[in-house]
């Protein structure tokens, strides 16, 4: 075997199609100026008419990515493109995570509106909370609630208030979807947003993704990551025919600013450093608060999150509103009057009603193509988890992209960790769903002393952030 020569002086599709080459290599050729290569360790021995071996692309892909990114390796450079199918929370963490790593990034959002009057309040653990500062996804203040207890309640005849059945650890931060969100956008630059990109078709190459618009532009992309939420365009050229299974319940939402709560003292006590579930026997609904929107770090403003899970028929996302009040209705006559107040402290124009579904998928990878947030599984909102896992998506992916040295074996490497994490989420909603809404206990019988052993079964072995165990 002869010596390695530069990779310059091999025909550029042995290059591209080199499995043992980094990605630096294949999708970033080096550009020679003279004696002055793009890579430190291609640099040529006076009177030497051979290059050497390149160690650096060989030996450390992510220190060649680094130095491309801050400018240390001079010449222009051939990025790998990847193309994101939506632009919410998952699409922007993927876009940061992939122009962390050097990559092209374009990201197409449907929308041409700002997308900051959606979502309501979300949880995140605080070990990912900490990475995402600690990795600059989010900068040190933003305006959050931290949960450190979670209290159970249910109906007592005697007291407004109910019965406090136990007060379980937990450790979580609660925010604003809208918060999250902006904090995510303003990372990217606004010539590689797009948004009113509707994107008509994704198609699979054997090399390439390449993405047909609507107005008829197409984009042809390495990588495309579909992000593109719950009605994904993607994961139907994933998994043709695979669509979410429905509930025989529902879930309403709403909120409430934090001085109309203040008059009911015994709830706002509770409330303080919580996350509040209350239990009758048709469901159960969730109290904790948010930083309201327009919160910032100097004059935090909070307001309060609710949801009210209870049984019904399947609702589909087009029914009326009508049939949607009176099972929420149904629901505030078994819980605790205090708490049920607070509901109806809600004007009927900011509660929403959503079927409860759930998803999971046998892989989130096909050729060029991979599912991020919940484009790929879709868990029950009791898991409290969906922004959470397109965080995790992407912060694996960043990870990947900075190790590994082909992309066949970046996808697989993804969809052997991503697919089964999200389907683990799909069963601990589900088993949430049974224990608490369809087939609750008697909460009159329940004492402190049952709630651990209780939970326990309810998560069966798995670990949430939300069911610490302890005093």
């Amino acid at each position: 075997m002869g010596r390695r020569r530069c990779c310059r002086s091999r025909p550029a599709l042995f290059r591209a199609r080199n499995r043992r080459t980094p990605l630096c290599c294949r999708f970033r050729p080096h550009v020679h100026r003279g004696d002055q290569l793009s890579c430190p360790g291609h640099r040529r021995r006076p009177g030497s008419t051979r290059s050497p071996p390149c160690p650096l692309h060989l030996k450390c892909p992510s220190r060649f990515r680094h130095l491309c990114r801050t400018g240390q390796i001079r010449g222009e450079v051939m990025r790998l493109r990847v193309g994101i199918v939506g632009g919410s929370i998952a699409g922007c963490a993927v876009a940061i995570a992939a122009r962390r790593a050097g990559c092209e990034v374009t990201v197409f959002e449907r929308s041409a509106r700002d997308l900051s009057a959606r979502g309501f309040g979300i949880a995140l653990p605080n070990p990912l909370w900490q990475r995402l500062v600690e990795q600059g996804y989010l900068p040190p203040g933003v305006p959050s609630c931290v949960v450190h207890r979670r209290v159970w309640l249910t109906r007592d005849d005697v007291t407004p208030h109910g019965r406090e059945l136990w007060h379980q650890p937990s450790s979580a931060r609660t925010l604003n979807w809208a918060t999250l969100w902006r904090n995510l956008r303003t990372q990217l630059p606004a010539d590689i947003y797009r948004t009113a990109a509707h994107v008509q078709e994704v198609v699979i190459g054997q090399e390439h993704g390449l993405i047909r618009l609507g107005d008829g532009g197409e984009t042809r992309c390495h990588v495309v990551v579909g992000a593109d939420g719950a009605r994904s365009l993607v994961r139907q050229c994933i998994a043709p025919g695979v669509l979410p299974t429905h509930a025989r319940y529902v879930l309403c939402r709403g909120s409430v600013a934090a001085q109309q709560v203040a008059p009911i003292a015994t709830a706002m006590r509770n409330l303080d450093g919580a996350y509040v579930t209350v239990m009758f026997q048709r469901g159960h609904a969730v109290f904790y608060w948010i930083p309201s929107s327009s919160s910032c770090r100097t004059s935090p403003q909070r307001i309060l999150n609710w949801a009210v899970y209870s049984q019904s028929v399947p609702i589909s996302p087009h029914a009326a509103a009508e049939p949607a009040r009176r099972v929420l209705c149904a629901a505030l006559e078994e819980m605790p009057q205090e708490w049920a107040d607070l509901v109806r402290l809600t004007s009927p124009e900011a509660v929403t009603t959503h079927p409860v579904a759930d998803l999971t998928m046998q892989s989130y990878v096909r050729g060029p193509l991979l599912l991020a947030g919940d484009a790929g599984t879709i868990a029950r909102p009791h898991a409290a988890s969906g922004a959470a896992k397109a965080l995790e998506d992407a912060l694996f992916l960043e990870r990947l992209l900075a190790s590994h040295a082909d992309v066949a074996a970046l996808l697989a490497a993804y969809d052997k960790e991503r697919c089964p994490a999200g389907n683990d989420l799909v069963k601990i909603g589900r088993r949430i769903g049974r224990h608490q809404v369809e087939a609750p206990p008697d909460w009159s019988r329940m004492t402190e002393q049952d709630l651990p052993a209780w939970t326990a079964s309810t998560l069966a072995g798995s670990p949430h952030y939300l069911y610490q165990q302890g005093a």
